[in-house]
């Protein structure tokens, strides 16, 4: 509670700064300074997935999650062309994607697909953050409460994560995201690192979790042949990550090209230290629990229920961080694009967009807190993965925008449209029908999710 309320505070003084501006309330009026950006943008790449959901996919496949790791060579993109899409949004005030996209393809098909295919990338992520949340709750509540009665169930564990961070981006804006981030993003960090060292003493230091896994878990040291997810989904990774919308905000709110360009080199850095410490976490808990012991996604709440009892509510003040620094940020842009690309709100006034910023917000995370409820042990990483991974299909059109200006406004349509269109069909193939109703597969004819002759192709 009183973590909360500090939260809180912090976004009251946030909004104490805030203009009525559009530009001040959805990109913090274009002022971040270099170590602000830098932790927002690693606190909101980094999810709650990053800590909650990583280190028990290490612990389930081993080295066969280390293809995440290659989000770090986001930093190349950002260099290659983040520099001059800041430079764009700046001189002709760009706050969403579809805004830049729209000017280069004068088309309102290609703003709307492009809003609509941004909004597709974020709702599943903040969805994930949420049922990682309450998943949270119910694994460090379970058999730590006096009885069953008073644990905290996987409803209720939503219900709070959903509520938590609105009425300081209600009243504060991006800047009050910014802000709370830097605390939460320090602070789950050095939760991961901290984490890892007691993992690591648990099970008897790093020569028996090295013996252990060499000996006992040898196949979870190598990577099959083809990795564990096709390249255009494991591998590109990076790719998608940069296109997707909170991605483009963080370069049109950086105070300048140089704060920009530094945030771009200290992400391999982060990334490092962040996988590194979910692998120790994940690996290590191998000497601790028997395979199948523990689902993936309850490993780190388990952790501290078995071990660390007593240090749970700090376990979940560092799982709140994490998952409410990206839930407030993915919200915040999720709402300028409901507004600005959807709502036509270009063509409103500065205090109408904010006004209509502060309704989306409440309705877009009411929207996700009711999907999360129904989706209780659904695979946090897949929800994450649905969404950034989708982020991808926007990558000719802006290419096409810096490096071959003969694109045209029917390609950019196209490339977007058939590529979500791709993407979707094969994911619900993939993962959603066979988790979510497999008993639909046995009346299904074969290559029935196949992209191609699925459209008639």
């Amino acid at each position: 509670v009183l973590y909360l309320v500090l939260l809180n505070v912090i976004g009251w003084a946030a909004s104490r700064r805030q203009t009525e501006t559009s530009s001040d309330y959805f990109l913090a009026g274009r002022g971040v300074s270099v170590w602000p950006l830098i932790i927002s943008t690693v606190a909101t790449t980094y999810t709650c997935g990053t800590m909650l959901t990583s280190p028990g996919q290490f612990f389930s496949v081993g080295s066969n999650f280390l293809w995440v790791a290659t989000v770090s060579f986001t930093s190349l993109l950002m260099l290659l062309f983040g520099l001059k899409i800041y430079r764009l949004a700046k001189a002709r005030n760009y706050i969403t994607p579809g805004d830049l996209m729209s000017d280069f393809y004068p088309s309102r098909r290609v703003h709307a697909v492009v809003a609509l295919v941004g909004l597709l990338c974020l709702l599943p992520d903040m969805v994930a953050q949420l049922v990682a949340l309450g998943t949270t709750f119910a694994a460090l509540t379970k058999g730590a409460a006096p009885d069953a009665a008073s644990a905290i169930p996987f409803w209720a564990g939503v219900l709070i994560s959903g509520g938590a961070g609105l009425l300081y981006m209600y009243t504060g804006g991006m800047r009050a995201v910014i802000w709370n981030t830097v605390l939460q993003g320090v602070f789950f960090v050095g939760m991961l690192v901290v984490t890892a060292f007691l993992t690591t003493s648990e099970a008897g230091g790093w020569d028996k979790v090295v013996t252990n896994l060499t000996t006992e878990f040898e196949p979870l040291l190598t990577i099959p042949e083809g990795g564990v997810l096709p390249f255009y989904e494991g591998y590109l990774l990076f790719v998608a990550l940069f296109c997707i919308p909170f991605f483009w905000q963080r370069m049109y709110m950086a105070k300048s090209a140089k704060e920009l360009a530094i945030n771009a080199l200290s992400l391999p850095l982060a990334s490092l230290i962040m996988f590194i410490s979910c692998y120790v976490i994940g690996v290590g808990s191998l000497a601790l629990f028997a395979p199948g012991e523990v689902q993936p996604d309850a490993l780190m709440g388990t952790l501290f229920r078995v071990y660390w009892k007593s240090a749970g509510p700090i376990l979940l003040m560092a799982a709140f961080s994490a998952g409410l620094s990206t839930i407030c940020g993915e919200l915040m842009t999720a709402s300028s694009i409901v507004v600005r690309d959807l709502g036509k709100g270009a063509d409103l006034s500065d205090q109408q967009q904010v006004g209509r910023g502060r309704i989306a917000v409440i309705v877009v995370m009411a929207l996700m807190t009711g999907i999360a409820l129904l989706l209780e042990g659904f695979p946090v990483i897949l929800l994450i993965l649905l969404g950034i991974q989708l982020a991808i299909v926007m990558l000719p059109a802006l290419l096409g925008i810096f490096l071959w200006r003969r694109a045209t406004e029917d390609a950019a349509f196209a490339s977007i449209a058939i590529g979500t269109a791709f993407y979707l069909l094969d994911w619900t193939g993939q993962f959603a029908i066979p988790i979510l109703a497999p008993e639909l597969l046995n009346d299904l004819p074969p290559g029935a999710f196949d992209p191609i002759p699925a459209l008639g192709l």
